[in-house]
């Protein structure tokens, strides 16, 4: 990344951790924290070779990916990347990191899982078998920072993977606090035998007759309806610019927030894209009559878990409702493949995708106490606040 020196940093580029950490059951390991922009070749190289043996399956968190968010989505370069490597230098995992005064509203210094906007899953890269060294050995390293943070906050973790549950089961081991203080649910589609009649369920036949009813009036207006899909990188990367222009012709681009009305946003969408495309791990569907695109999503395809990245309709003809006709022809088409468990990436509130997809994965927020007995005490002094004043509001 051609960005200029971060200023926390020293020439090397390496802020100095502590010591090695004795991990018990294993060699000492070392918490590091990098200048993302000014990794060398070596530290790449052992990065991407975490990358390929990754537990979980996190996109968002895959080296090449978290490079060009980094990149195009931390102008200021707030970022640090936390690296917990071997005493050989191999990486067992890595998480970027911002430091942060507050917490919510509340004046509470912490560190905090870095992630922009069009991220929704906030899980580390951590190698597979190694779930549990990475968390003793990340939360040691930064008890030992000299900065004041009383925690370590994350957000948008599943429940279900590896990497988060090893972050529960060390904190219950280690008796360090850990609190969940959002938990929720979003829509999703669990591959297994039963997935295809599960999910017809959910179209209840008066849903059907008048999806099927307004794709006839949307036919006999703009011509026959067709639903496409393709993980083709040259077809993908023609794709990219009418979804950018779909995006933002609705109330996205006069809210200001489509991707296409930054130039960031939009660098790191294009980016992204074709570079997932390349490796096989992005696809794209769309409904269109006549040439015309009336709708479109765009995902992440991964071995066991993929999820959807961005979606788009056409908002001039609402009154079919292309986004849920396209919902349901993606619904069967991702039922028929077969191809494991996908993740929306949707708001747990939002009504269209979760009336039409039968299962949830569960998500939480978290904040972990990290420190010495005081700065300890403080954090289960404001976390006790914090619970009080969210009751008040809850009554109110």
């Amino acid at each position: 990344m051609d960005l200029s020196r971060h200023p926390d940093f020293p020439a090397s580029g390496v802020r100095a951790g502590p010591r090695p950490l004795e991990i018990a059951g294993g060699e000492p390991l070392a918490l590091r924290l990098l200048d993302p922009a000014r990794i060398d070749i070596a530290a790449m190289e052992r990065w991407d070779e975490l990358g390929t043996r990754q537990a979980g399956d996190n996109p968002f968190a895959e080296p090449w990916l978290t490079r060009i968010s980094l990149e195009h989505c931390d102008p200021q370069r707030r970022a640090v990347l936390a690296v917990v490597e071997d005493r050989t230098g191999a990486w067992i995992g890595a998480v970027p990191l911002v430091q942060a005064a507050r917490h919510g509203r509340m004046p509470w210094p912490n560190w905090a899982g870095w992630r922009h906007p069009n991220q929704f899953n906030g899980t580390p890269l951590v190698r597979q078998g190694q779930e549990t060294r990475f968390w003793r050995a990340l939360l040691a390293g930064l008890d030992g920072q000299p900065e004041l943070a009383l925690g370590l906050c994350l957000t948008e973790l599943p429940a279900d993977d590896p990497v988060n549950r090893a972050l529960i089961e060390v904190c219950r081991a280690e008796g360090r606090e850990l609190h969940q203080y959002r938990r929720y649910a979003r829509a999703s589609l669990h591959g297994d035998a039963d997935l295809p009649a599960r999910a017809e369920r959910c179209f209840k036949p008066k849903l059907r007759r008048r999806l099927c009813s307004l794709e006839r009036q949307l036919a006999a207006e703009l011509g026959p309806v067709e639903f496409h899909t393709t993980r083709d990188p040259a077809r993908i990367a023609a794709l990219l610019d009418t979804f950018l222009a779909l995006e933002a012709s609705g109330w996205k681009g006069a809210a200001g927030s489509a991707l296409d009305r930054a130039a960031g946003t939009r660098e790191f969408f294009l980016a992204a894209a074709r570079s997932a495309a390349v490796r096989g791990q992005f696809e794209v569907s769309w409904l269109e009559a006549r040439g015309q695109c009336l709708a479109m999503t765009t995902q992440f395809v991964g071995p066991n878990w993929s999820c959807g990245f961005k979606r788009a309709h056409d908002e001039r003809f609402a009154r079919y409702a292309p986004g849920l006709i396209h919902l349901m022809h993606l619904t069967r088409h991702l039922c028929a493949e077969g191809n494991g468990h996908f993740d929306s990436s949707a708001s747990p509130e939002e009504e269209s995708v979760n009336r039409l997809w039968p299962d949830r994965r569960e998500l939480f927020d978290c904040r972990v106490a990290i420190g010495g007995r005081g700065r300890r005490l403080a954090f289960r002094a404001l976390s006790a606040l914090l619970g009080t004043w969210h009751a008040i509001k809850r009554m109110r």
